[in-house]
């Protein structure tokens, strides 16, 4: 091989690397530009972190296409001709014999052979680097300042560039413009120890949504003096952190506007806990209530639990009832208690029931409980449907079978008055040892399943009086639990006219009571005991409450024990001839109960609120936003669709537009209208 051949071979590697290096020198000042471009125009306007996120992704995109184009530019570097060319370029004397020789029609002749001798000694290498070597330096030197402009961008800036993260509002300290240190703020919540999650980041957030006690550090700009947040409960003076100020505070068990305050302005801020529910138990073994001939054997049991945070203790209760009347004895058992993880689990367990005692008419009462790891309100505790198992007593199947009134349908999660009571003597010992809170609580819980048996006695008395619609609510009480039903009085009259309605005079007892009467009044008047106790246990004194339940399980006793009647035979179906009997009843001509006059409803009320937030609005009043974060607090508990509509309006306030809209529809979902006298007073000229 020639010696220009060789030289040309050189100045061909060298000026294809000088190309591959010049390419990648303009790719690192392409995407360093585009990062600084970013990173100029967050400083100025506060980009969304959303094109924060896509800068860097698009630098990268940005740097491969410029080399891409570059090294696609520079391609001609690995042609022998073109490397020719150039070097012809830079060294003009060589008169085009350095073309000739490399070119493929002579490379091989004696013609180039020749024409390499006579050519001058050009010393053409030392151009070439050179020539090289200046193509690289620009774009080295473009790279080196786009690095240089990175390196000294304040470091907040470039980090919500580069690595844009939640809550990195505050890093753009032009936020603090003004003065205002309220301006932009971030909250942080940091859910309880208990739940394994991650910490949420809100940026200027015009409510938060979090776990009851959840702690919560709400971030600015500016100095802490004279920041201060404010609840229905306290006020927190801010403190000063990382050029900047913070208030922690925990997260509310109920829903309340609070407020950020200055001397200059205030900022409003909704604080809408959510509540941790209590463990979901279901009890799939035993299936049902069931009867065992025979005491003894292996009971097994199963229980499946679920909760939104996580489980931490279950297990098995088990009351067994022995003995009967008012001489009987309670005994409370627990098994296969285990401690569970994550937010499904399941207990096992078996029961040997010679360990218990349980002779023959014994009641097992047994029942699921599952807790979960709730540190901050307390745990809370679920529990199953109660299943109860009956041992038959000593020759109940000796009798001879006949055919009896089908089995009244119950509700078997209900306890019995005898375990009712039991649990009331039990909390009455337990008495020193508990807070007055604590002590007022169980008995009240008492209370509510004294007043469920109440209902259910209600309802097994109109039933056997052939009453269809039955129950005490049939009869006029609709209301809740903690509300009055119908007096013992307005139920016996009603029982008694019941039975005067359907035994008419066939029995021949017209001016003494009626047999059937007769056999439910212990019923009835286990209703008044019970109903005696409920309002004791309602106020949270089971003292009082022990002697009326007593009463009651008397009252059943004695209605066990009355005259039963039995049918000869099998009743005879009755036909009725429905296309003659439809339609022909009639509904008696009773006028509706009046509501009580001069007294608002809760509706009312909002709907007087709504109507001020329209005089606000037509007043301009800048107080206008908190009024309607307020009266959406007060509806939420009571009219959840009125506080979505005053939530659109606050939003709509906070963005500057028109929410007359959203107040209207809020005011007629209260059952208001917009029509009448100042309508377009009220609801078109809104500023």
């Amino acid at each position: 091989m020639s010696d220009w051949r060789r030289r040309i071979g050189r100045a061909r590697a060298f000026l294809a690397a000088s190309a591959a290096l010049a390419a990648v020198g303009w790719a690192v000042a392409a995407g360093l530009a585009v990062l600084e471009l970013t990173i100029a125009a967050d400083a100025v306007l506060g980009l969304p972190r959303g094109l924060r996120v896509a800068a860097l992704p698009t630098a990268v995109v940005m740097g491969l296409v410029t080399l891409a184009a570059r090294l696609w530019a520079g391609r001609r570097t690995w042609s022998l001709s073109a490397v020719a060319l150039f070097v012809e370029s830079v060294a003009p004397e060589l008169r085009f014999r350095l073309v000739t020789a490399v070119d493929p029609a002579y490379r091989d002749t004696e013609a180039a052979s020749r024409m390499e001798r006579s050519g001058p000694a050009v010393n053409w290498d030392g151009r070439v680097r050179r020539s090289g070597l200046s193509r690289v330096m620009r774009p080295m030197a473009a790279a080196a300042l786009a690095a240089v402009l990175l390196a000294f961008t304040p470091e907040g800036l470039t980090r919500r560039t580069v690595e844009p993260a939640p809550g990195d509002l505050l890093e753009r300290r032009s936020t603090g413009v003004g003065g205002d240190p309220l301006a932009h703020i971030v909250v942080t919540i940091d859910p309880p120890a208990y739940v394994a999650g991650a910490s949420a980041v809100l940026e200027d957030p015009a409510q938060v949504q979090a776990l009851a006690g959840s702690g919560m550090t709400i971030s600015g700009n500016g100095s802490p003096d004279g920041v201060a947040f404010r609840t229905e409960a306290s006020l927190r003076d801010a403190e000063s952190a990382d050029e900047g100020w913070r208030v922690r505070t925990t997260m509310p068990v109920g829903p309340q506007l609070a407020q950020l305050v200055t001397s200059g302005r205030s900022r409003s801020l909704l604080l809408l806990p959510t509540a941790d529910s209590v463990p979901e138990v279901l009890l799939t073994v035993p299936t049902r209530d069931t009867v065992l001939g025979e005491p003894g054997g292996i009971l097994p049991l199963r229980a499946i639990l679920r909760d939104d945070h996580g489980l931490g203790r279950a297990w098995f209760e088990v009351l067994v009832s022995t003995g009967q009347g008012e001489s009987f004895d309670v005994a409370a058992y627990r098994r296969g208690a285990v401690t569970l993880s994550g937010r499904e689990g399941e207990v096992r367990a078996a029961i040997d029931l010679a360990d218990l005692d349980v002779g023959f008419g014994a009641f097992l009462h047994i029942r699921a409980v599952g807790r979960d790891r709730n540190t901050v309100t307390g745990p809370g505790i679920g529990v199953s449907e109660t299943r109860t198992v009956r041992v038959a007593r000593r020759g109940e199947y000796d009798s001879l079978a006949v055919d009896v009134m089908p089995l009244l349908p119950s509700d078997s999660s209900l306890l019995s008055q005898r375990l009712l009571i039991d649990l009331a003597e039990a909390l009455v010992r337990r008495r020193p040892d508990l807070d007055a809170d604590v002590y007022a609580t169980e008995a009240q819980r008492i209370g509510r399943d004294q007043v469920r048996l109440r209902r259910r006695v209600a309802e097994i008395l109109f039933m056997r009086l052939g009453d269809e619609e039955g129950g005490e609510h049939a009869h006029g009480d609709e209301e809740e639990d903690d509300a009055a039903p119908m007096t013992p009085e307005a139920l016996l009259a009603a029982a008694e006219r019941a039975t005067e309605e359907g035994m008419g005079e066939a029995l021949d007892f017209h001016g003494d009571e009626t047999p059937v009467v007769a056999v439910n009044r212990p019923l009835l008047e286990a209703y008044n005991a019970m109903w005696d106790a409920g309002r004791a246990l309602a106020v949270g004194d089971p003292v009082t409450a022990l002697p009326y339940m007593h009463a009651a399980l008397s009252a059943i006793q004695r209605a066990r024990a009355a005259e039963r009647i039995y049918l000869r035979g099998r009743p005879a179906a009755v036909v009725v001839d429905l296309p003659q009997v439809r339609l022909s009843g009639s509904v008696p001509d009773e006028a509706p109960a009046g509501r009580s006059a001069g007294v608002p409803g809760v509706r009312e009320v909002l709907a007087a609120r709504v109507r001020a937030v329209v005089n606000q609005l037509i007043a301009g009043d800048p107080e206008v936003l908190d009024s309607l974060l307020t009266l959406r607090v007060s509806a939420l508990a009571t009219a959840p669709d009125v506080a979505l509509a005053l939530e659109r309006a606050a939003e709509a306030v906070r963005a500057g537009g028109d929410p007359s809209a959203f107040v209207r529809e809020a005011y007629a979902r209260l059952g208001g209208s917009a029509a009448g006298t100042r309508a377009q007073e009220l609801w078109s000229v809104v500023p």
